[in-house]
């Protein structure tokens, strides 16, 4: 029995703008109370985080990695250094657990500097691409671009795994984070593509999300340009 565990939900929902839908697929697929790191105050938690386990492809090796995940302090408790506790905490947890790194991405610009004071160091950077859709699609002969209800979720994982593997630095996701992800998808509004050969095998896939007049593509895998950009057009 987790009595822990409706707290940490209503905590969440005091912290984060993330719809019902969401918050009960975290709290029934991915949360663990071993995971769960909190403080109380008169018996009611007032700060938490998540330490979510993963592995990580580095370079040619593979890694444990715990990624701090929803790290929220209620706002009447705020500025009293209890995440800070937390953070420290969570550094013993996950010593003791041998976990390799520790791993967040920063919700807002300002909170790099909070996380680098804590021993954080921004490791991945990102850039941006624009992609106008041509005038002329391009079709690739024996490729069919299909929703993921058409190939076997076993199929789908089998590919995404493959291409997540041969990434030099990259969090690796479980079969169970991939459904997570794929349900997660179709409530957020987005959409996933994927390309089969005539084999009916994924070749390729696109996730992706509606942006006004655009769409964001979330994460984008290939066996080669051709399938890349076949992708590109059928998701625009």
């Amino acid at each position: 029995m987790d009595n822990n565990k409706p707290q940490l939900i209503d905590l969440w929902r005091t912290s984060f703008d993330d719809s019902e839908e969401f918050i009960k697929l975290f709290f029934d697929r991915v949360y663990k109370k071993e995971n769960a790191l909190f403080i109380k105050k008169d018996g009611k938690i007032v700060s938490a985080l998540q330490m979510l386990p993963y592995v990580m492809t580095y370079y040619g090796k593979e890694i444990s990695v715990n990624y701090i995940y929803g790290a929220c302090t209620l706002p009447s408790e705020r500025g009293q250094g209890l995440m800070r506790q937390l953070i420290q905490d969570a550094f013993k947890v996950m010593e003791s657990r041998k976990v390799a790194l520790t791993v967040i991405i920063p919700a807002d610009p300002w909170l790099f500097d909070y996380y680098r004071d804590l021993g954080y160091t921004e490791a991945f950077d990102y850039s941006e691409e624009t992609y106008i859709r041509p005038y002329e699609i391009a079709w690739e002969q024996g490729v069919l671009v299909v929703p993921p209800e058409v190939p076997s979720v076993d199929s789908l994982y089998k590919f995404f795994n493959k291409k997540q593997r041969e990434r030099t630095c990259y969090v690796l996701h479980s079969y169970d984070d991939f459904v997570t992800i794929l349900r997660d998808l179709q409530m957020s509004g987005g959409q996933m593509l994927t390309a089969l050969n005539i084999q009916d095998e994924p070749i390729g896939m696109i996730f992706f999300y509606p942006a006004g007049d655009h769409i964001y593509v979330k994460e984008l895998m290939y066996d080669n340009d051709h399938i890349k950009n076949l992708l590109l057009q059928e998701a625009t």
